[in-house]
């Protein structure tokens, strides 16, 4: 089983890489916006601790109805993205510590891409000015996660366009 997840700020690209990606290669995405339907805050561990349950599951029919098939998942947002809006403040105090004994199944099972902005210049025409005061200080918690987890993502340019980043990531 291979599993990816793709990180990096808000309306960077994730979700329509996750779908693009989900298209082509006909598997699914285990997507964050679920706790929002839940009502969770995105902190919650109801999402991330039981993510490693849910590919369990997956793994498990995968297994019993396809057992030659190479299956994988994508993971639109994981956990390094609320351990980052913890080092934010986004998140609840506390948070943190809790998320942070699942890394290890994480660091393990996964496949970490990070969608960054390599140039901030070049999306200046983007987006709101709200977003643009935040966007330097996120990504910068992003890349501190990361460090203090010991985590080497593949790092994705935001600037390149979807199709782009797809062959970006098969080349990889």
């Amino acid at each position: 089983m291979q599993i990816m997840a793709i990180d990096g700020v808000d309306r960077v690209g994730k979700s329509t890489l996750c779908r693009v990606l989900a298209q082509e290669g006909n598997f699914p995405i285990i997507d964050s916006s679920i706790m929002k339907n839940k009502g969770d805050h995105p902190g919650e561990m109801s999402y991330f601790s039981d993510v490693p349950k849910m590919i369990a599951l997956k793994e498990i029919q995968r297994t019993i109805f396809d057992p030659d098939d190479t299956y994988r998942v994508l993971l639109d947002r994981s956990i390094i993205s609320a351990l980052t809006y913890c080092l934010t403040g986004l998140n609840p105090e506390g948070t943190f510590e809790k998320l942070a004994k699942y890394v290890g199944w994480y660091k393990n099972n996964v496949t970490f891409a990070w969608i960054y902005f390599t140039n901030l210049e070049n999306i200046l025409g983007r987006s709101d000015g709200e977003y643009m005061d935040t966007l330097s200080e996120d990504q910068e918690k992003f890349g501190e996660a990361y460090e203090i987890f010991e985590i080497t993502p593949m790092i994705i340019p935001a600037e390149l366009e979807v199709d782009e980043k797809v062959r970006f990531l098969a080349e990889s």
